[in-house]
């Protein structure tokens, strides 16, 4: 089960680093080329500034997704600094534990949110469905949780 954990942590790992560098890329594009067309042709892309703002967000959840898989996120850790052996490797799995139902159920809330936004047919920049934008929150919620369970059964070895 280890070995599948960090086959599957890894494949996540690359995955969302390219899709990272993609969406950076193409908020890059896009602010660029707004720069260009406003300063050289007098064309103001009134969306490309709402575009870049949704895209800081996609990356937001993006990089959150990478930490947790790396295991370098924030975390509140006095106890397992103190404890050695089983106590601490129980208390490690207990944490990371409880991260998953949190992030599941944000996950889970993030759902009904996004019914909304589809039931009230919210607009970005009076174009775009604002739920094609937001889908990121329940998806990246999820990843997160799939992440800290992962964890789990990629547990390192304690010192």
């Amino acid at each position: 089960m280890k070995n599948l954990a960090k086959s599957l942590k890894l494949s996540l790992e690359k995955f969302f680093s390219w899709f990272s560098l993609v969406i950076l890329s193409a908020m890059l594009l896009i602010t660029i080329t707004q720069i260009f067309l406003r300063n050289l042709f007098g064309i103001n892309l009134t969306i490309a500034g709402e575009i870049a703002r949704q895209g800081v967000i996609w990356l937001t959840f993006t990089g959150g997704i990478l930490t947790t898989l790396a295991e370098k996120h924030i975390a509140i850790d006095i106890m397992p600094r103190f404890l050695k052996g089983k106590v601490q490797k129980i208390l490690l799995i207990l944490t990371n534990f409880t991260a998953v139902m949190i992030t599941g159920f944000l996950a889970y809330f993030s759902v009904n949110f996004l019914k909304f936004e589809i039931e009230f047919a919210s607009k970005i920049a009076d174009q775009f469905p604002a739920w094609t934008f937001q889908i990121i929150i329940p998806i990246g919620f999820t990843f997160i949780a799939l992440a800290f369970l992962l964890n789990i059964f990629d547990e390192k070895e304690t010192p």
